[in-house]
């Protein structure tokens, strides 16, 4: 379903981000000509992309050259910056959030605010409620707010937050300091430990669904967990918090901007999970399937499932099953790039993964709920990494020198320790014609190699930059074919 949101953006901004993105995949030099034939963009709009971009002044660049362009990103920055750029450039984003932090600001006040024609900022809007309509979302006329189902509409703030801001920087010194005391002292009295990742994700429901309180938006709770806060009275506390979030702290506000816990669409612990499952049949049937699935995987790869990582395994997939968000990315999907990058080197993961995720659900999953469970599979499951190998058909390097055999096993280990992709080494040292599979790639020091053999790196003595990246362009073209 947010495959869509990327839409929001004005068809300018899409198509500079597309075009930035294509930059980001290709980290090498690559011509404007052949940009401009991939993306389907003029060549003279992709200079004026260049040249707009440079001006941004951030430290990522785009660098033109004689051989092409490339964009130079310094080491302690990621393209995750230019996503932060493209939000905070984008007017339709922007209008989102200036309508949730301010609700009821009509057009003349949003075309004061973003310096901009009264026509724009309507086309603006019209245009995000296309994107919107089909969520049964939109961003009312008149005193613009946004209007809709209110969880779908939290879950949304709460993607959006998340992503353009990775660490919470839209909270002020004080606002930080308040909702994590808040949230410390919330869990510390249920006798829960939680962990930084989860206090940050707690701090930003509190925050977005504090705001939305304030402007009188409430989702109806199924049960109240938090019933007691020492912090309530806390006179300056309490003073404190209504001077940042202008709303009194009080166990239904509380409760309110801690729902999806309350709602049981989030489990914190593996108690919490167990008492809910003790009365709810249906959570129950879908625990058990995870649980099937899981232990189905485990005989397939003949692999061990330790218990804490099953636990894990289970708490985690019950979340993703029970909140099933509407929304998990607008620009930045960071699952499916990481994905991505993993299939590079083995190419059958979502394929093999795929059928065992969609047996967890009677209900169909979307791609996006698929990626964040195989996500978190492979990153909660080490000793499933150390199997991947098994369901992928190896690549075979072919080692031959033309010194000794120590000289080939050197490269051999430099080989298999260095090499981002699956694959499975051989010296050829014998007197035996060289017999070398299409499938196959001959590592050598020879000068010249018969026409027959397809796959070929030469090399003098020892790898060069230009070899590895010779052979790792052969192995992913290999294993993807």
């Amino acid at each position: 379903m947010s495959n869509k949101m990327k839409f929001l953006l004005s068809n300018h901004d899409l198509k500079m981000m597309t075009f930035l993105e294509e930059l980001n995949r290709n980290r090498s030099n690559i011509s404007i000509r052949n940009l401009s034939i991939k993306l389907n963009i003029p060549i003279r709009t992709i200079s004026s992309y260049i040249i707009e971009f440079n001006d941004y002044n951030l430290d990522t660049k785009i660098i033109s050259t004689n051989r092409g362009i490339t964009l130079e990103i310094p080491n302690n920055k990621s393209f995750r910056c230019v996503y932060k750029e493209i939000y905070n450039r984008s007017l339709e984003l922007s209008i989102i959030q200036q309508i949730f932090f301010d609700g009821g600001q009509s057009s003349e006040d949003l075309s004061d605010a973003f310096f901009t024609s009264l026509s724009t900022i309507k086309r603006s809007i019209n245009r995000v409620n296309r994107i919107l309509k089909p969520d049964n979302l939109s961003i009312t006329s008149g005193k613009n707010i946004l209007s809709g189902n209110e969880k779908k509409i939290r879950q949304f703030l709460s993607c959006f937050y998340g992503e353009k801001y990775s660490d919470l920087e839209f909270l002020t010194g004080e606002e930080a300091y308040t909702l994590r005391t808040l949230v410390i002292k919330l869990f510390q009295e249920l006798g829960v430990k939680i962990y930084r990742n989860q206090i940050t994700k707690y701090m930003r429901w509190m925050y977005i669904n504090s705001i939305r309180i304030k402007y009188g938006h409430r989702v109806q709770l199924k049960m109240t967990k938090f019933n007691s806060c020492s912090l309530i009275e806390n006179k300056e506390f309490c003073k404190q918090f209504y001077f940042l979030f202008g709303i009194p702290l009080n166990l239904e506000n509380i409760n309110d901007m801690l729902y999806p816990v309350n709602n049981n669409l989030y489990f914190y612990s593996n108690n919490q999970m167990f008492k809910r499952l003790e009365c709810d049949p249906v959570l129950q049937n879908t625990y058990l399937r995870i649980e099937q699935v899981l232990e189905d995987i485990a005989v397939k790869l003949d692999i061990c499932l330790p218990i804490s990582t099953k636990e894990m395994l289970l708490r985690d997939f019950m979340n993703v099953l029970n909140l099933r968000n509407y929304y998990t990315f607008i620009l930045y999907n960071r699952r499916e790039i990481f994905l991505k990058h993993l299939s590079a080197k083995y190419p059958a993961v979502r394929n093999f993964f795929t059928p065992y995720l969609l047996k967890l659900s009677e209900t169909p999953l979307s791609v996006d709920e698929q990626q964040e469970l195989l996500y978190i599979l492979l990153t909660h499951w080490y000793e499933l990494y150390d199997q991947l190998s098994k369901i992928e058909k190896c690549v075979n390097v072919y080692i031959h020198v033309d010194t000794d055999l120590e000289h080939a096993l050197f490269i051999k280990k430099e080989i298999q320790q260095y090499c981002r992709y699956n694959i499975k080494c051989h010296v050829m040292m014998d007197a035996e014609e060289l017999i070398i599979e299409k499938s196959s790639i001959l590592v050598t020091t020879l000068t010249n190699v018969d026409d027959y053999i397809h796959n070929v790196i030469c090399f003098s003595d020892y790898f060069s930059d230009r070899n590895w990246k010779n052979l790792n362009f052969l192995i992913q073209k290999i294993a993807s074919e």
